[in-house]
């Protein structure tokens, strides 16, 4: 079992001096757990063999680059979304010692750049991934890829739909900003149509006590005239049929 072995392999990498084969059987060994999905047992190996490699070979060699690039693939064969963070970070490392080995502007420094990018468009970073495939462009460009090469189409391809994906993110974001203003003025509309009517409400009710108040006043004189106008009206009317009686005499 690869697990019983990991053991007494790490504590020699631990005490033993650096060399060729044990370096070389850390690689083994870290390759046979991932192609176990024993992927943190791998990742625990590559590290060691990692370190090692810079023992052995020095901090800015190609066999550095080759563990330093398995140990990458561990993280994104396993759950890339749950160690991104550990992945990036061992990506700067690809970039920087692969500048330092081929130059700044070799299609060895796009690679991981572009990587970077894909990886950090996958975590909703796409800030971070724009930046990245651009240089990561610019890098192929300068060092005279050809467009069909997979690499450079992949970097294309990435930083269309990166674009894209902040074209979109910025259309939504405009149309959310108008339906919350239409909804601002929409609210404010129907706040002042509410004060409108409770004010037209007051007015109204003002006049309905207008107009019950001199209601009352009329009601009130009409009931103050009534007793007098009772005994009036019989004075007239004797008076008036008395005259009648003289005249047609």
């Amino acid at each position: 079992d690869l697990l019983y072995i990991k053991a007494p392999v790490l504590d020699v990498a631990n005490d033993a001096a650096p060399s060729n084969y044990l370096q070389a059987l850390l690689v083994e060994l870290g390759t046979l757990l991932r192609n176990q999905k024993e992927f943190s047992s791998a990742i625990e190996v590559f590290k060691v063999a990692a370190e090692v490699t810079k023992r052995a070979f020095g901090a800015d060699s190609v066999v550095l680059l080759d563990v330093l690039n398995s140990l990458a693939y561990v993280y994104y064969s396993w759950d890339v979304k749950a160690h991104i963070e550990e992945c990036l970070a061992v990506l700067k490392d690809i970039t920087e010692v692969s500048q330092t080995i081929y130059g700044p502007d070799t299609p060895e420094v796009g690679i991981p750049l572009n990587n970077a990018g894909s990886l950090y468009m996958r975590a909703g970073k796409l800030g971070d991934s724009v930046r990245h495939l651009e240089q990561a462009y610019k890098v192929f460009k300068r060092s005279g890829s050809p467009k069909d090469d997979p690499n450079f189409a992949s970097c294309r391809r990435n930083l269309g739909i990166v674009r894209n994906k902040i074209r979109m993110s910025a259309i939504v974001g405009i149309q959310s900003w108008v339906r919350r203003r239409i909804n601002r003025n929409r609210n404010r509309k129907a706040a002042q149509q509410r004060e409108l009517e409770a004010l037209q409400g007051e007015e109204w009710q003002k006049r309905d006590d207008v107009l019950n108040d001199e209601a009352h006043e009329w009601n009130v004189l009409d009931a103050g005239h009534h007793p007098l106008n009772n005994k009036e009206e019989d004075h007239h009317l004797r008076t008036n049929a008395m005259s009648l009686r003289a005249t047609d005499e």
